[in-house]
């Protein structure tokens, strides 16, 4: 026989595990959206203005002190607006890409002495094709192009590698604008120092949010609430079966007892419920990092099947102490 109780029970965790999917989701596309309007640069990066004559290898140079890090340079050039030059000591994620077989900048390159690029929509016209090859052409330099960004990307110049065994590691950091991604707040200060530079935090997280206006906390109280929601359940849930389980051992029926096993039952259920919920969702919803959904809903789980063994702990010693009280009576 259907249990209505517990079918209202599992359709509410439903539509809470779908409203909690559906937030992480709305989280992780905007936080692509800001990557992608940020150039592959994370939400906190610092910002430096050289004005003396040291060059693009002394500052890599010193950031290569702090092997540790994950480290990102962009270096925007000030007098042309369509040229940024990338160092990284890692393979960063990649913008949007036009084809399947274009590519990204790896770690290995910015360590060769191969100048390479990245282009845009900006840079299109300087491109010319060799031996089925495209190049960039600068200044009398062909500069092999290994990756074109879609055009919905927000890079529409074009990027360059630089490292200390490129040439453009002599040229003036005072040309560029030069943002660092990926340092503490200590070290950031020490290499301002080391640079006689100018230095500021960009929050563009914050920027972004306001000019959108996404308000991360609605978000975070929303899932909240939806745990919540699927918690009290799980609790509801353990108060009907305790109730069933006293009727089945007062008849001394084991066999129905074990058969209707309801601890077996809601963990099976609800573990079927999370799986099709988690198929459904990150087949139907974006994610930058599906495991995040997955690990979010196996700690639901875990506090779903708490909160329900509480609830019969608690039930069952309340009977206990009703039982104490009425033969005492």
């Amino acid at each position: 026989m259907i249990n209505i109780k517990k079918v209202f029970l599992l359709v509410i965790n439903l539509l809470a595990l779908v409203g909690i999917g559906l937030s992480l989701s709305l989280q992780q596309s905007q936080q692509a959206d800001r990557i992608l309007n940020n150039n592959g640069l994370s939400p906190k990066y610092n910002v430096y203005k050289v004005s003396n004559n040291k060059t693009i290898k002394e500052l890599i140079t010193d950031l290569n002190k702090y092997p540790n890090n994950q480290i990102q340079v962009h270096l925007k050039s000030k007098y042309d607006t369509d040229r940024v030059l990338i160092w990284a000591n890692y393979t960063p994620s990649s913008l949007p890409l036009e084809k399947s077989s274009d590519r990204y900048f790896s770690k290995s390159d910015f360590t060769n002495q191969v100048p390479l690029a990245v282009v845009g929509e900006a840079a299109k016209n300087n491109v010319i094709t060799y031996q089925n090859h495209p190049y960039l052409k600068l200044d009398n330099q062909y500069i092999s192009v290994i990756g074109q960004f879609k055009n919905s990307a927000k890079a529409k110049g074009y990027y360059l590698i630089t490292g200390v065994n490129l040439p453009t590691a002599n040229e003036k950091l005072k040309n560029y604008i030069i943002s660092v991604d990926g340092l503490s707040n200590k070290q950031a200060t020490t290499l301002a120092k080391q640079l006689k530079a100018s230095h500021k935090v960009v929050d563009y997280a914050t920027t972004y949010n306001r000019q959108h206006g996404i308000n991360p906390t609605k978000k975070f109280i929303f899932t909240l609430l939806c745990v919540v929601v699927i918690l009290c359940s799980s609790w509801i849930w353990g108060m009907i079966d305790s109730n069933q389980n006293r009727r089945l051992l007062v008849k001394r029926d084991i066999i129905q007892f074990l058969v209707k096993n309801n601890i077996f039952r809601f963990v099976m259920e609800n573990l079927i419920l999370i799986g099709f919920t988690y198929l459904a969702i990150q087949a139907l919803c974006f994610f930058l990092n599906k495991q995040s959904l997955l690990g979010l809903y196996f700690i639901i789980y875990l506090l779903e099947c708490a909160t329900y063994g509480l609830s019969l702990l608690f039930n069952q010693r309340k009977d206990k102490n009703h039982a104490k009280n009425t033969d005492r009576v």
